[in-house]
Parts: C-alpha cells; sequence; structure tokens
C-alpha cells in the first residue's frame, strides 16, 4: 500500500505570514461600496482581515492600506476566499487572496515577510511563479 501524507491547512501555504496591523480601506468593485478593516497578518499573497461588515465568499475586492515598509499607502486586489465571525464582538475574519499587486508593492510585501531570512532567493523563486 502506498503511503498516505496529510497536509494540514497551514502547510498548504506557499508563503508564511507576519502579523501586521494597519487600518485598511475596502472597496467592494461591483457595488462600490467601501467599509473599514484591520489587518491581522499578511504575506505577499494575501491578507487576513478584522472587520463589522461580512465580505461574501468569491467577492473582488480593492484594499488600501499601508505598505509595511515605508507606510506609503498602496492598493491592490483581491478575492475573498473566506469569511466567519468570531469572538465576542463578532468581529468577522475575512482571508482575501491579492490577484492584482504592482510588482514594487510585492517586493515591498516580500522585504516585510522575509526580511529575517535571507530573502533573495526567495524572491527569485517568486517572481518566476
Amino acid at each position: 500500500m502506498g503511503s498516505v501524507v496529510v497536509i494540514r491547512e497551514r502547510d498548504k501555504r506557499r508563503h508564511p505570514r507576519r502579523a501586521f496591523r494597519a487600518d485598511v480601506r475596502v472597496r467592494d468593485s461591483e457595488t462600490g461600496a467601501e467599509y473599514s478593516a484591520t489587518a491581522v497578518d499578511i504575506n505577499p499573497r494575501g491578507m487576513a482581515l478584522l472587520s463589522r461588515t461580512p465580505l461574501p465568499d468569491g467577492c473582488t475586492i480593492e484594499l488600501t492600506f499601508p505598505s509595511p515598509e515605508c507606510g506609503d499607502l498602496v492598493t491592490v486586489t483581491g478575492e475573498v476566499v473566506r469569511s466567519d465571525a468570531r469572538g465576542r464582538w463578532q468581529r468577522v475574519r475575512s482571508a482575501v487572496v491579492f490577484s492584482a499587486v504592482e510588482e514594487s508593492v510585492f517586493t515591498e510585501l516580500c522585504d516585510h515577510v522575509y526580511r529575517v531570512s535571507d530573502k533573495t532567493p526567495l524572491l527569485m523563486l517568486l517572481r518566476s511563479e
């Protein structure tokens, strides 16, 4: 009988997450509605948010937030892949996968996430995807 590999949710991520707290402006690309949220963590391909407004799975949104490296405002487009209410205040935690990120912003996010290690081979790998 062949080997079985069990993959946990956290093991499926391509990139590690790093804690990141910032105010985020969320704009629903379809309706134009704007919401406020708080970033919880980030990686070069996505972000976790807390908000009081449920974001439907599959929704395309624009996120505007300060760069974790220099503080300048950046805007990325992403898709909500999961939302669920948590905690006593029923804050909604949403997972967003970025679908459009300028190269300079992607580089800043890589710098932020991988700063503690030798990031050069990782950046080369990430850019080749």
